[in-house]
């Protein structure tokens, strides 16, 4: 049974739509995105992206997810940070200015530390690879 992380900017941008199309480009993430849309506010003309719930489970979702925030923020311009709430509601920031400065090695092992916050926890009895 998959689990649902949530994918939000800490400050509202139009740059998570351009994250959620990054997303919908991974084939493994393909009919695993819902974007969470906010009340449209008064005077604008329509809801506005305040967040993207990604259905994890096994089979390495998690590990694309992960490794699809790293390359789209290293692509970015701006300073922008992505928080990733888990589905046992822990969090996870990562930010374009830190991700950009490093090395290939360190970036992996980002990927890895991201991927492992968003797997669900193995059932006793269970190994993991299991479902």
């Amino acid at each position: 049974m998959d689990s649902v992380a949530l994918v939000s900017l800490s400050e509202p941008s139009d740059e998570l739509r351009d994250l959620l199309g990054w997303l919908g480009d991974e084939p493994s993430l393909r009919g695993r995105l819902t974007p969470v849309e906010h009340a449209p506010l008064p005077g604008t003309l329509g809801p506005w992206l305040e967040a993207i719930a990604v259905a994890v489970g096994p089979g390495g979702v998690a590990a694309v997810l992960a490794s699809t925030v790293i390359t789209w923020l290293r692509n970015r311009h701006s300073d922008v940070t992505v928080r990733i709430e888990a589905p046992d509601g822990s969090v996870v920031e990562v930010d374009a200015k830190r991700v950009r400065s490093l090395e290939a090695a360190r970036l992996v092992a980002e990927a890895e530390r991201i991927s492992r916050s968003l797997e669900p926890p193995a059932i006793e009895g269970q190994s993991q690879g299991e479902s």
